[in-house]
């Protein structure tokens, strides 16, 4: 029932959206070619789902997951058809991919009423592997210094699996991989920075602080939450 609400929704707003498009067209409003406007098609499909979830009796807040995405991957598809991205900044920008997959289970776990902690793994670790990647598409970093920047893949893992044991205690197993995960890649780092070590802390505390952050607040709201 949900998914019909939504694709009539959908339908609707792609209807209203061609007939405003036409009228002021036909006004003499210059107008981007239609050509250059289809992003807005998933930009519309996820704000149909953020509808129906929103307005829905049973509220699925799995829908959120291709709403969120939808949305954001059709904004960012626009800001390359109608500026100021072009394509050929891709090669730069495809970090965005992962951070908006994290950022749309993140959305579902913040509005789901269970908080499935599991949802954090691809939460966090896509949030925070597209990070890694725009350090190195954008700056600071380059290719060149993967060599060195191996160490946060485990590192990533680890703190992923932290923010899950965060937030659901109840399975002290996760400690295990986090621990391994934080220890591979702060003792990888210590090997393969060297010289190296006071660049990556100059560009790389900062993130380091916003992760800490990051578990005390899950770890206050949601955790306080389950054994409430």
């Amino acid at each position: 029932m949900a998914r019909q609400r939504g694709g009539s929704i959908l339908g609707g707003l792609i209807l209203i959206g061609i007939g405003l498009w036409f009228v002021l067209d036909n006004m003499g409003f210059e107008l981007p070619d239609l050509g250059e406007l289809w992003p807005l098609a998933p930009i519309l499909g996820g704000l149909a789902l953020a509808f129906t979830y929103l307005t829905g009796r049973e509220r699925d807040a799995g829908v959120l997951i291709p709403g969120c995405a939808g949305f954001l991957i059709g904004v960012f598809f626009l800001a390359i058809t109608l500026g100021p991205l072009e394509w050929e900044d891709l090669g730069a920008w495809w970090p965005v991919f992962p951070v908006i997959g994290g950022v749309a289970f993140l959305a579902m776990f913040l509005a789901s009423r269970e908080r499935e902690a599991g949802v954090l793994v691809p939460g966090c670790g896509g949030l925070m592997v597209g990070l890694f990647f725009f350090a190195i598409t954008l700056g600071p970093f380059d290719w060149d210094d993967m060599g060195r920047l191996w160490p946060a893949f485990p590192l990533i893992g680890g703190l992923t699996f932290l923010a899950v044991w965060a937030v659901d205690r109840r399975d002290p197993g996760l400690l295990v991989p986090a621990g391994l995960g934080l220890a591979v890649g702060l003792v990888g780092f210590v090997f393969t920075l060297g010289g190296f070590a006071v660049r990556w802390l100059i560009h790389g505390w900062p993130i380091a602080v916003i992760v800490i952050g990051l578990v005390i607040i899950a770890q206050s709201l949601f955790g306080r939450g389950r054994r409430g």
